[in-house]
């Protein structure tokens, strides 16, 4: 395992060393490299100790200390690691760890008066000014916006953040744009790491819509090279597609067609084994009997595990490998096959009791299996 150099590049800065409280930026690098470092002498829990111990508390802090200057140290050394390296994912658990920490708690807005805190807000607001794929091709800063856009992977990956804006718009300009031959490399390996780093959160966020955020509603809009609906298995097929002809792309350096490819076979077998399905849901869905009409009789190699998720209620249906119809203890019943339609009768929730009762397209009668998480 390769040895790290974490450091702060502005080295000219007199703000390093400077010490606010028990704070500095330098004496917070050191401890990152005592737990980053190959052989270093620190656990993930002494580390998470000393770190919060000399951060202030909200009641301590004044203009001298900003939550968000240590999220942008945080990420001048995430950038440094290389991507594939084993200090990425350790310093994402570290993240995990401190964001439990009151001291990193503040407000993020106010509603209708009451004021409203969120753990490392200011950490989050930093990411927005660090993922800027606004480098020289060829330089120290190509490398490091690669780094951090696996890094911030990791960290949705981990739910951390909500790295949705940062993994659409990284998708979209590397596979439903044409880029230019000079950041071809760069832009397709960014894109392949955030499959390889949280492909499974990013599946379930293209295939399974979630309510939107106002905020970053837009990054869904279709624009470019593909023209299909801003979820589901069209646009995942689309980035695919996308990824196999960089494998061939003459622009692509033999690691980035690497990465291409990772990419390629993971985002297959996500498909197949692990696809969450919401299908259309009716106005009616909230009344006794709301209805799910899904798309998998397109795609039959998809049945080898399925999974159809019904939001309202939390009840999934999967298709495994396992073909039974039963009654059990989660409350499934009585499953009938009409034609090319499965039909789930009587699914009731253990808490409110709800009946829904659910059509799904498919290709055949085996392979059945019903579910609830």
């Amino acid at each position: 395992m390769s040895s790290l150099d974490l450091r702060i590049l502005d080295d000219t800065d007199d703000s390093v060393n400077k010490v606010i409280g028990r704070y500095s930026d330098g004496k917070a690098v050191e401890i990152l490299r005592r737990y980053l470092e190959p052989g270093g002498d620190l656990s993930i829990g002494e580390a998470t100790k000393l770190i919060d111990d000399m951060l202030p508390s909200p009641d301590e802090r004044d203009l001298h200390f900003q939550l968000g200057n240590f999220g942008c140290l945080t990420l001048e050394q995430a950038q440094q690691i290389p991507y594939d390296h084993p200090a990425q994912m350790r310093f994402a658990r570290l993240l995990q760890r401190l964001q439990r920490s009151y001291k990193l708690n503040e407000i993020c807005c106010t509603d209708e008066g009451s004021k409203i805190y969120a753990s490392m807000h200011s950490f989050r607001t930093a990411v927005q000014e660090w993922y800027d794929p606004g480098f020289e091709s060829g330089t120290d800063e190509e490398a490091y916006w690669i780094n951090i856009a696996a890094f911030i992977a990791r960290l949705a990956a981990l739910d951390i953040l909500d790295g949705t804006l940062w993994a659409i718009s990284t998708m979209k300009d590397a596979l439903e744009s044409e880029p230019s031959a000079k950041y071809y490399r760069s832009y397709i390996s960014a894109a392949a790491l955030w499959i390889l780093c949280a492909g499974q959160w990013l599946c379930n966020e293209v295939l399974r819509p979630q309510e939107a955020n106002p905020c970053g509603a837009g990054i869904w809009e279709i624009e470019g090279l593909y023209t299909g609906p801003t979820h589901g298995l069209e646009r995942w097929e689309f980035w695919q597609k996308a990824f196999a002809a960089a494998v061939e792309n003459e622009h692509a350096t033999d690691e980035c067609k690497k990465l291409a490819l990772r990419a390629v076979n993971l985002m297959e077998g996500l498909a197949r084994d692990g696809l969450i399905v919401s299908g259309p849901i009716g106005t009616d869905a909230l009344s006794p009997y709301g209805r799910i009409f899904d798309y998998l009789g397109e795609s039959p190699r998809l049945l080898k595990s399925v999974l159809v998720y019904l939001p309202s209620i939390g009840l999934h249906m999967r298709f495994g490998k396992y073909a039974r119809s039963e009654r059990n203890k989660k409350n499934a019943e009585i499953l009938t096959l009409d034609g090319d339609y499965l039909i789930a009768h009587n699914l009731y929730d253990d808490c409110n009791h709800c009946a829904y009762y659910i059509t799904c397209q498919i290709n055949s009668a085996s392979d059945i299996i019903i579910d609830r998480t």
